[in-house]
């Protein structure tokens, strides 16, 4: 992901609106940078089996991304377990680049990339600075589409974790977003209404639609400065810095 910093687009809310008692954070790619740390395991791919070395990078990054998504929801209904969702994952990814790994193959790739991709995760830049800032003035926490211990492991190893005073999963729900369920949970875990609650987040239809379904308002992360669609409008941040500035956007003080 490439960072425009201090570029934001603001939306003044109303005046009228409540105090802001709790920011709900999505995590991957909002808070954890997962596109760097899928890059990098898939880099070592490319470097290390000629099953992955054919297709460019981005190319591999692109397929593999939508690969994921598709494995991923069915690993969150339950056809798959998330062991079966990996393997899954590099078998469709193998076929894709015209390679015919056998299955021992794909295990060792799948477990290869998975070490990689745990010592290669990160935060993203400003994300702590801006979790320190918030917790000073508010609850913090998050709200996110996956397992929790997965979820959990990312936070530690991006030391996240100090900052954020809860978290609800989708495992733990059974509701993943936009679902009303999960957003529902987060609020009841404070005792926040919707109206005094933020959520912040990079997908405009898992993240920004579920939040204005329920009346919490939305702040979108929109780091590519994506196009929101036709006659839509919510506040953005393109990048957490400078502090001063996405504090602003979350906690509008006018």
């Amino acid at each position: 992901m490439r960072f425009s910093a201090g570029f934001h687009i603001i939306q003044r809310m109303p005046e009228t609106r409540p105090k802001t008692r709790l920011v709900l954070f999505d995590l991957d790619e909002t808070l954890f940078d997962h596109s760097h740390a899928s890059r990098c395991g898939l880099k070592t791919l490319q470097d290390e089996y000629d099953g992955f070395g054919a297709p460019s990078l981005d190319e591999l990054e692109s397929t593999a991304f939508e690969i994921l998504n598709r494995t991923h929801r069915k690993i969150l209904s339950g056809v798959l377990t998330q062991e079966e969702g990996c393997i899954e994952r590099f078998r469709l990814l193998a076929e894709w680049c015209g390679s015919s790994l056998g299955e021992d193959e794909i295990q060792a790739a799948s477990r290869r990339y998975r070490q990689v991709y745990r010592s290669s995760r990160r935060a993203m830049s400003g994300a702590i600075e801006l979790l320190k800032c918030l917790r000073e003035r508010v609850t913090v926490g998050i709200v996110t589409n996956n397992f929790v211990r997965e979820q959990k492991s990312k936070l530690a190893d991006c030391e996240l974790d100090p900052w954020i005073d809860f978290m609800v999963t989708s495992e733990e729900t059974g509701q993943a977003k936009p679902a009303a369920e999960i957003f529902h949970k987060a609020l009841e875990t404070t005792g926040a209404s919707p109206d005094e609650a933020v959520m912040i987040g990079d997908s405009w239809e898992v993240d920004i639609i579920g939040a204005k379904a329920v009346g919490i308002r939305p702040v979108w992360y929109n780091p590519a400065a994506t196009e929101p669609p036709a006659g839509e409008a919510v506040s953005e941040l393109r990048s957490f810095l400078p502090t001063s500035e996405a504090l602003e956007i979350v906690l509008p003080t006018a």
